[in-house]
């Protein structure tokens, strides 16, 4: 009960981020290249 409580509060909280600062689609690039990095070390 106490994480699904948990996760409303986060999400509620990235909603109101996400409504506030514009999105330019560079906010996650980073995340994406280190995820590209480990799925290669792991499968290549």
């Amino acid at each position: 009960m106490m994480l699904f409580i948990g996760f409303g509060i986060s999400t509620f909280g990235e909603f109101r981020r996400m409504n506030q600062n514009a999105y330019t689609g560079d906010e996650r690039s980073t995340d994406v290249k280190l995820l590209k990095h480990f799925l290669s070390k792991l499968f290549g």
